[in-house]
């Protein structure tokens, strides 16, 4: 039999262009207005050659310096390095010099050496990406540390230039007349609360709000019901991430509240009335068709979430809101199995990563945070009471507060009974960059674990008498056959919003609501 025939064997190369390189380097020594142009725009990595990054540090020293680049100050910036030997002494930085007559050319010969920089990175992320494959048993894991190789290139890329003021002068005014025409707010997410709408004026695209509270006061619930209104009656795309609760718990108090049927009977056996079945089922078909995405990874950190976010957008299109529940239970890929001494440092860590992803996905993040505890102080009458929270009780880390456009903290006084339908919540907004602070009363019904606009809540003369409230949400709240939606009213009869209660699966226990946390 005739032998098979032997393919060649082709041994690839990494990208790069030695003589590029000298010729970038020498054109940088002999004109200094294109090594101070050019230089902030590169990185060590992006040169092939070992002695050429050691040669391109000291240039960026000299510039980062402001001290003039030319063969005798780059000459002895290397030799005060203790690197001129290593790279090649004066004959090799004379040979860079010589080998160029102009920095005509320079520009061109950056692009050509980023872009073999990049082919590189890519090949090397290739690797990684196959020594995952290979080694992880945890597929979600693989994912995630596959993308983020892939996202880290795309981030160091991302050098952003000086813009002329007159260009973001134009910008400005056409968002100003597009406000005054109502044609801007598209992007916009809104509470459902109108005096809280007023305040803030919609949950704007680069936004980190805060809601903080202390346990069992509502945060979780209060952003579900942003999350709802947003998705079903303002049918925006909504991520929930949630680091303590799993989504299918989740999922029962969104069917709850939307449905307007107590989360307690939903988790009791045999309590639900053939009208309240219907009423459960239209509330699921109403948040199945809905753009709402839950994941209650449990590990989840700034960057795993940065990218699962990126991914949906690139899969689903924009996304409008983004919610994590919550913070402190927050992981930080940056300290992730090393020992670190500050949980200040970690928090704070957290908080500029999330805002720094909020820019880059153009959404608002929703971060729900814990307070430090507030030890209750004396009325004066022998009673204990619970002072209101301040931006001091942030727990863990001035840097939310830096970091945050809007902080808003969830507080029920103690002459507030937790079990009492349509029950006092302040909702005290102590930082609006943006915007006005000041006190919004909620109403909380814990039978349906929802909060709505406080009857008794006067306005500040200085609101926007004039501007336009968020319609409110259309919800099913009939038991006919048609898709009869109700519109949301704040009416005993109608409590049709939202929020149930964590508790186990089981479906057969009875619920207590002192057992809640919300």
């Amino acid at each position: 039999m005739p032998r098979a025939k032997k393919e060649p064997l082709v041994v690839r190369k990494e990208p790069y262009s030695i003589e590029t390189e000298q010729a970038l380097l020498g054109e940088l020594m002999i004109d200094n207005n294109v090594a101070s142009d050019l230089i902030p725009k590169m990185k060590e990595e992006d040169f092939f050659d070992a002695k050429h990054r050691i040669i391109f540090k000291a240039l960026a020293d000299l510039n980062r310096e402001s001290k003039p680049i030319d063969f005798y100050v780059v000459q002895d910036k290397l030799t005060l390095m203790g690197k001129l030997d290593e790279v090649g002494s004066i004959e090799y930085l004379t040979y860079l010099c010589n080998s160029v007559v102009s920095s005509i050319g320079a520009e061109e010969h950056l692009r050509i050496i980023q872009r073999d920089s990049v082919l590189r990175k890519l090949i090397a992320a290739g690797n990684a990406i196959l020594d995952i494959a290979y080694t992880s048993s945890d597929q979600e894991k693989a994912l995630n540390l596959a993308e983020s190789q892939i996202t880290k290139i795309e981030d160091d890329l991302d050098i952003k230039e000086l813009t002329h003021a007159s260009t973001l002068l134009a910008q400005a005014q056409f968002e100003i007349q597009q406000t005054q025409q109502g044609k801007n707010q598209s992007r916009y997410v809104y509470t459902n609360i109108d005096l809280l709408d007023m305040k803030l004026k919609g949950l704007k695209p680069q936004e980190i709000i805060i809601i903080a509270a202390r346990p069992s006061v509502g945060k979780t619930a209060f952003a579900l019901n942003i999350a709802t209104d947003a998705v079903l009656r303002q049918k925006k795309r909504v991520a929930f991430f949630s680091l303590e609760m799993s989504s299918l718990n989740l999922c029962k108090r969104l069917i709850a509240g939307v449905s307007g049927v107590s989360l307690e009977d939903i988790n009791s056996r045999g309590k639900l009335s053939p009208l309240e079945s219907q009423r459960v089922m239209e509330a699921y078909t109403q948040l199945s068709e809905a753009e709402l995405y839950i994941d209650d990874y449990a590990m989840n950190t700034p960057n795993i979430i940065f990218s699962k976010c990126k991914k949906l957008q690139r899969e689903k299109g924009q996304l409008d809101l983004v919610i994590i529940d919550y913070l402190q239970l927050m992981m930080n890929d940056i300290v992730k199995g090393q020992n670190i001494s500050s949980r200040q440092e970690i928090v704070a860590s957290l908080s500029r990563n999330l805002k720094l992803f909020a820019k880059e996905l153009n959404v608002p993040i929703v971060v729900l945070s814990q307070l430090r505890r507030i030890r209750a102080k004396d009325d004066g009458k022998g009673a204990k009471v619970e002072p209101k929270p301040d931006l001091e009780d942030l727990r863990e880390s001035g840097q939310i507060e830096q970091d945050a456009d809007v902080v808003m903290f969830l507080h029920r006084p103690s002459t507030t009974d937790r079990k009492e339908e349509g029950g006092l919540v302040e909702l005290l907004i102590k930082k609006n960059r943006n915007g006005a602070q000041g006190d919004v009363n909620l109403a909380w019904y814990p039978s349906i674990t929802t909060f709505r606009q406080h009857a008794n809540q006067e306005k500040n003369e200085d609101e926007d008498a004039t501007t336009t409230p968020a319609p409110q949400v259309q919800v099913v709240t009939t038991a006919t056959s048609s898709n009869v939606e109700d519109e949301f009213e704040d009416t005993e009869e109608n409590e049709d919003v939202f929020e149930g209660a964590s508790t186990e699966d089981t479906g057969l226990q009875h619920i207590d609501n002192d057992d809640l946390d919300y």
